[in-house]
């Protein structure tokens, strides 16, 4: 979707890797910009500056006159959504993972491209964010959960605004951090209010366990669940949060879990190249 300048610039990206501003009484190009594959809008700021992310793994900030005011390396890549600006400055946008590395990420930068915030969310940024009038900022993800069977596609929905300062602070986790399948395991979750108040909490496992509000609890009383994994391969993040019994919601506590690789018995191993000595001398030979 082109974006419109207020001069009535059209201005719009391309998969061939260059932006492109047109004249919008003819239609003829005013210039171009080699940046990299756009699958989004760009975003235009009060002073005309556009912001764009690319395939390549970088966003952009591209002067009014169609050069580049600056570039941010990114570890993801920037697929199907534009970026949104707060009246802040503030420069919004996710990523999507397309390697297999478990997902992506929500960056917030400032206007001068340095990183004001990052969030690991390790889900997928198809969607352009959105901005309320409170300021409060809406996103829209996809990500998976184990549900028995398989890791089927789920979508979230989150708003990120001002924690009330009263909230409960960040809860403190602890417990195994590599796990195997069909075993249970004891994780410990505290935190405390600064009013006092009773807390409740809210428990994303990365699968299909509870989630939903529990409590309340005592304010720094520590509390233990035990959770079973029924399936899984590699790292993911157990993810907590605490409100008060007035409504007042509190950051997210993350703890990495990464479920345990099978090994070989290296003596099994052994006996079983001894039974088979032509095997063990073709491994002698392929070592060499």
């Amino acid at each position: 979707i082109p974006t419109v300048g207020d001069d009535g610039t059209v201005y719009c990206g391309s998969d061939n890797g260059y932006m492109y501003a047109f004249y919008p009484n003819n239609g003829t190009i005013k210039w171009t910009c080699k940046i990299g594959a756009v699958w989004g809008s760009p975003a235009l700021d009060k002073s005309g500056n556009l912001y764009v992310g690319v395939w390549e793994k970088k966003f952009y900030s591209i002067y009014p006159n169609g050069t580049i005011r600056w570039r941010v390396n990114l570890t993801r890549r920037v697929w199907g959504q534009s970026a949104v600006i707060s009246d802040d400055g503030t420069i919004y946008f996710g990523t999507c993972d397309f390697e297999g590395n478990g997902g992506g990420f929500f960056h917030a930068l400032n206007t001068d491209g340095t990183i004001k915030y990052i969030l690991d969310y390790l889900e997928m940024f198809y969607a352009s964010p959105a901005i309320g009038e409170d300021g409060t900022v809406y996103i829209c993800t996809k990500g998976r959960k184990w549900n028995g069977e398989g890791y089927p596609s789920i979508g979230y929905l989150r708003a990120l605004g001002e924690l009330d300062s009263d909230a409960p602070l960040e809860p403190v986790i602890d417990g195994p951090e590599k796990i195997k399948t069909y075993q249970d395991y004891n994780y410990t979750f505290k935190t405390t209010s600064p009013l006092g108040k009773d807390v409740y909490y809210w428990i994303e496992w990365g699968d299909k366990g509870l989630e939903e509000w529990i409590g309340p609890y005592t304010s720094g009383e520590e509390i233990t669940l035990t959770h079973k994994w029924e399936g899984g391969t590699g790292s993911f993040k157990i993810m907590v949060k605490a409100k008060d019994i007035d409504e007042r919601w509190g950051p997210w506590g993350v703890f990495d879990v990464k479920f345990k690789t099978k090994s070989i018995d290296n003596n099994l191993f052994l006996r079983f190249l001894e039974r088979y000595p032509l095997l063990n001398k073709l491994l002698n030979i392929l070592i060499k």
